[in-house]
């Protein structure tokens, strides 16, 4: 399995996988939304907008996508993991874990030990792995 940045003519096969994460967490995007995201993922503009495809014999096995961020309380930046998602028949064999071991090293590489991400607490197939590599916070999420 290779990781590496998803690329502009991947494009199709990318937005199935996006497709597939937004519905796996029961939500949608507008059409426009999926391009500009592209965009921002692949843009020099937006070196702070990253991912990875994972690809096996030139078939990608899933996508994530992760933001380096700024942080107020501290000098060294953070690292928020805000999509990663396997195919299904990839699941729990190691694409996830890779994809999250990937994004560790580009913190080691910017110097932060902060990494995170959210998921949906009803989500178990993901948080048992998520539970087995990294600390659960008590922190609780507010929105508008």
């Amino acid at each position: 399995m290779t990781l590496r940045p998803i690329q502009p003519e991947g494009y199709d096969t990318w937005r199935l996988f996006w497709a597939a994460c937004l519905e796996f967490y029961q939500t949608s995007v507008e059409d426009n939304i999926y391009k500009l995201r592209l965009n921002r993922l692949i843009s020099s503009e937006q070196p702070k907008q990253c991912d990875f495809g994972a690809e096996l014999d030139g078939a990608l096995l899933g996508s994530d996508h992760y933001i380096l961020r700024p942080r107020n309380w501290k000098s060294k930046k953070a690292v928020y993991l805000e999509d990663l998602f396997p195919k299904n028949d990839q699941r729990g064999k190691g694409t996830d874990r890779a994809f999250i071991q990937a994004v560790y090293r580009i913190a080691d590489i910017n110097a932060t030990s902060t990494v995170y991400w959210r998921t949906q607490e009803t989500k178990i197939m993901v948080r048992w792995l998520y539970d087995n590599i990294v600390t659960l916070t008590t922190f609780i999420r507010h929105t508008r």
